[in-house]
């Protein structure tokens, strides 16, 4: 009788011990992302204000184009000059080279053309890639993301003058979607039993998403406690930060 008693208090601590504690889980955007000016010039146009939900490869900001307009023009004048002098150097070089095989041109001569037509080829090459960055500043007047994201802070005006030296000033700021973070607040004995990596099933409202712990003990602001930092995906759902939900800890 003893025996048996003993055996089933025994198993009433081993359940008990399994039961997990449910703890609440509070939503936050994953990650804000700050974007600076890539550009200098004055801004034209503000597409889109906080609390938009942005698309990837949608406008933003647009910044005035007319001087990187015209730095391509120049650009691809000096590009067919140059490739031009590069045509007429390297048909040189090879009537040089013919002369030179057959006795009437001296070495002298033949390396001055030689070096003539590599001059004209380094200032095509020069002058095409200088073409290229011309086209990429422009590209650049469009500031867009590539992501999709929600807009949680927007700080430019239209008139407003950009300057990619800069750096410290935002432009504006997003938050790629589905990606988020749940933060809770637990005992410092079941942060302890956590570890980096763990998988954690996330309830919000009739849904679950598998939460992957990034932090398992940041600090809180309450005494023998921790903040347990889960990272998940909502795969096409959207939530809003502030959000709760819960999670169950053996």
């Amino acid at each position: 009788m003893k025996l048996m008693l003993y055996l089933l208090f025994a198993g009433s601590l081993i359940t008990s011990s399994a039961i997990a504690a449910t703890y609440e889980v509070t939503i936050d955007w994953a990650q804000r992302i700050a974007f600076a000016a890539p550009v200098h010039g004055r801004v034209t146009e503000v597409l889109h204000e906080a609390g938009d939900f942005i698309e990837a490869q949608t406008a933003i900001v647009r910044v005035d184009d007319t001087p990187y307009r015209h730095r391509i023009t120049i650009s691809e004048s000096i590009v067919a000059r140059t490739a031009a002098q590069h045509r007429s150097a390297t048909d040189a070089l090879a009537r040089e080279q013919e002369l030179f095989e057959i006795g009437s041109l001296s070495t002298v001569e033949l390396d001055r053309v030689k070096l003539t037509a590599a001059v004209a080829e380094s200032a095509y090459n020069e002058a095409v890639a200088q073409r290229e960055l011309a086209r990429y500043e422009l590209d650049q007047t469009t500031i867009k993301t590539a992501f999709d994201g929600w807009l949680v802070e927007q700080h430019t005006a239209v008139g407003q003058y950009l300057n990619p030296a800069a750096s410290d000033i935002t432009l504006f700021v997003l938050a790629p979607a589905q990606r988020y973070l749940g933060v809770a607040d637990v005992p410092m004995d079941v942060a302890h039993r956590i570890s980096l990596g763990a998988s954690i099933a996330i309830a919000v409202g009739d849904r679950n998403y598998l939460g992957r712990v990034v932090t398992p003990r940041a600090n809180s602001t309450e005494p023998d406690r921790y903040l347990l930092h889960l990272r998940f995906d909502t795969d096409g759902g959207s939530l809003l930060p502030g959000t709760t939900g819960l999670i169950d800890i053996p």
